[in-house]
């Protein structure tokens, strides 16, 4: 069944044909797409449609300019099959990808696209960060919020201090600023826990009643994870008329925050005494919350977003041989004849503190360190147990060190698979998840296995995955060419420490199966 949803505004639109899992978790999870569909039905006429579907009766049907899925991400979700997704290739097409950056759920996304032949999404910046193979072929998608529930509501403002939220190890900053302002303002703090995501949360501080809290609220804070990313609360709060407290995030500054102009950035005691400062100036107090206010709604409101409506325009106006960029998260778009495409930052990324643990173990690693390797991609999954490239730097280091036994335990060698397939229903590991796990196969002198897996994985394209056959091919005393490195058309993987060529792999891995084949004849 096909639902058709209200279109704002006047005059002829295009049709936008929205196909997305149907969402199956709590009422918060309910809520988070639908100011995306009211910024979608500005400027489009939208078919939502939930259900096992046939894209080509569809477009029978229904006439669509623009087809776009939004497929897997953490929330929980039934999986929909899409039949004849290849079809009427002159529609263009896009997935929307609501991922958290670090999120295992990019798997399944990613597959998903692979088999809707879905070639362009559009993320969060953090998720280009965090993707690198994906950034070619990624647009930005701003956050919006709903400017209908997200409003100043005129009453006493009888809350000084409102801290919310989760209080956990992966937001360290909240927990330092929450601690910090209790301190300070013991009797101006007062504190709510996260209502959580589950199906039985159906009132409490969710939705409209959450935000005519917020609108008591005279300061309350948001932050962006241990990754360090803006998240629609940086535009909820301020547009219920609070002051925002957040950490300098570096793209905070695409929305338009400024320090002690429209929100409070800092960290520690600087932090406390600019609040302290505001608390004694009530005046300046206000016009700071104030200025956020205005800048949110006007510029972030979903009634007033076509963030999704440019990017299509953009792309109809495309001549043979052109591709597009976009320059900033709301820079505009640039038609190029270099082959370049995908969002353009427009600041230099400052790595977050999982990524520069991993960089040090990739030193390590690189220098023969294996011990100390291991040390930090566990140290890193202490953090984010899910983390995908501390998984794939063990098992690699374990690899090096004759542990393959080890690799072989599924909890290991297939952790991101089996977490996916878990919380996602996800049909298929990540690339370079399934070939280390086929090269572990190989390590443990199971080649056989080792063929079998890639056999049944054969429609599933990486250079890892080339490799690996490769490897089996020579193996098997078959002649094998050198296998090609990265194709346009590869699936994306979120293991992005992989060898730049097949010459580095090559040096990688045979000590590898030198250490594990010891006294045994290839």
């Amino acid at each position: 069944m096909s639902t058709d949803v209200q279109a704002g505004g006047s005059g002829p639109k295009p049709t936008l044909l929205l196909i997305r899992y149907p969402l199956t978790g709590g009422l918060l999870h309910q809520l988070w797409e639908e100011p995306y569909i009211t910024a979608f039905s500005r400027r489009f006429n939208v078919v939502l449609v939930e259900e096992d579907c046939d894209l080509s009766a569809l477009c029978d049907r229904h006439s669509p300019d623009l087809i776009a899925y939004r497929g897997a991400y953490s929330a929980p979700h039934r999986r929909i099959e899409v039949s004849n997704p290849h079809v009427n290739r002159h529609i263009p097409r896009i997935s929307l990808c609501m991922c958290d950056c670090f999120c295992t759920s990019r798997i399944p996304h990613f597959r998903d696209m692979d088999a809707w032949g879905c070639e362009v999404m559009m993320a969060h910046v953090s998720v280009v960060e965090q993707t690198p193979e994906m950034a070619h072929r990624t647009f930005g998608m701003p956050h919006v919020f709903d400017d209908g529930m997200c409003i100043d509501p005129g009453v006493e403002r009888d809350i000084p201090i409102w801290l919310v939220g989760a209080m956990s190890a992966d937001r360290p900053w909240r927990v330092r600023a929450a601690t910090g302002l209790s301190a300070r303002f013991p009797d101006l703090v007062q504190t709510s826990p996260h209502p959580g995501y589950g199906r039985e949360v159906t009132q409490g501080l969710v939705g409209e009643t959450f935000f005519r809290t917020m609108g008591r609220a005279r300061i309350s804070l948001t932050d962006g994870t241990l990754f360090d990313y803006v998240v629609r609360k940086h535009l909820e709060i301020p547009a219920c008329g609070t002051l925002l407290l957040t950490p300098p995030i570096q793209n905070l500054a695409d929305y338009g925050f400024q320090d002690m102009v429209n929100c409070v950035m800092g960290e520690g005691d600087d932090l406390t005494d600019k609040v302290d400062l505001l608390l004694r100036d009530e005046a300046r107090l206000r016009t700071i919350a104030g200025a956020g206010h205005d800048l949110v709604h006007h510029r972030h409101a979903a009634s007033k977003s076509d963030f999704l409506y440019d990017w299509f325009v953009a792309q109809s106006r495309l001549r043979p041989g052109q591709t597009l960029i976009q320059n900033g998260l709301f820079g505009p778009y640039e038609a190029v004849w270099d082959g370049r495409q995908g969002l353009i930052s427009s600041y230099q990324w400052k790595p977050d503190p999982l990524t520069l643990t991993m960089r040090a173990a990739g030193e390590d690693y690189a220098r023969g360190d294996y011990a100390a390797c291991i040390n930090r991609a566990q140290k890193a999954l202490e953090m984010r147990v899910e983390h995908a490239p501390a998984r794939f730097m063990l098992n690699r280091a374990l690899l090096r060190t004759g542990r393959a036994a080890e690799v072989l335990l599924p909890q290991h060698g297939l952790f991101q698979f089996n977490f996916c397939r878990t919380y996602y229903q996800t049909p298929e590991a990540d690339p370079v998840e399934l070939a280390w796990w086929v090269l572990a196969h190989i390590c443990g002198r199971q080649v056989d296995e080792a063929e079998g897996l890639l056999n049944l994985y054969a429609h599933v394209r990486h250079a890892e995955l080339r490799r690996v056959r490769w490897l089996i091919d020579s193996l098997r005393g078959r002649a094998a060419a050198v296998p090609a490195e990265r194709h346009a058309d590869d699936r994306p993987s979120v293991m992005h420490m992989t060898a730049a060529s097949f010459s580095e792999w090559m040096a990688d891995i045979m000590p590898m199966i030198a250490i594990h084949w010891q006294g045994t004849s290839a």
